[in-house]
């Protein structure tokens, strides 16, 4: 009973974890396309 509690806790947790490392990436990613547009001697991807 208490095992599957676990589980299910992980389970929940590596969820939200993905999905903050997701919000999270889609922040930095337009964080660095503005630090690649104010620094010249880095490539701008788009």
């Amino acid at each position: 009973m208490i095992k599957l509690v676990i589980k299910e806790l992980n389970r929940y947790v590596l969820f939200n974890d993905v999905s903050l490392k997701a919000k999270f990436a889609i922040r930095n990613n337009t964080t660095n396309k503005i630090t690649n547009e104010n620094n010249d001697s880095t490539i701008a991807y788009p």
